[in-house]
């Protein structure tokens, strides 16, 4: 079945031909079939480039917005560092010692428990600063000591302690 609306008389009627008299005037109009819902979905949608823009803001918005939420985050969590003149929170049980590819020691916790610390040790070759060694550990409570063993990917002559980072 097919669908037209007269252009002299507005009359809206249904007929099988593709082109037909209207029933009210008897003028002759060419009539169109019936459109799936799919096909009336495509007719009424906007313009797809208009479609793109408005993706593209919302994605733009979107990512803001969680950019956002993961730097306040990232704030809001504190970060506690113990550097080599603050002896306050830990202390050397044992002194580091360098071997050929690692450094060993033990240092206790003097503080409050802590869910990560690491210990960080600059390497050196004659002068010349050759890399970084560094150990850590998951979560450490107050008075425990760790056994720590820092590897080396660089071989090295003598090292320094940089810091001790924990949270």
């Amino acid at each position: 079945m097919m669908k037209a609306t007269c252009d002299k008389c507005g009359t809206g009627f249904e007929s099988t031909e593709p082109v037909a008299a209207c029933p009210n005037c008897g003028e002759m109009q060419r009539v169109a079939k019936l459109r799936d819902d799919k096909a009336k979905a495509r007719a009424n949608r906007a313009n797809p480039k208009n479609d793109f823009w408005v993706t593209a803001f919302a994605s733009l918005i979107t990512a803001a917005i969680i950019g956002i939420a993961v730097m306040a985050i990232w704030k809001a969590v504190p970060l506690v560092t113990s550097t080599a003149s603050d002896s306050s929170a830990f202390e050397f049980v044992a002194e580091p010692s360098g071997g050929e590819r690692h450094i060993t020691g033990k240092i206790r916790n003097n503080g409050a428990a802590v869910s990560y610390v690491q210990i960080e040790f600059a390497l050196y070759q004659g002068e010349t600063r050759v890399g970084t060694a560094f150990d850590n550990l998951s979560s450490m409570g107050a008075g425990e000591e760790w056994a720590f063993n820092a590897l080396a990917l660089e071989p090295f002559d003598h090292f320094r302690m940089i810091e001790i980072t924990s949270y």
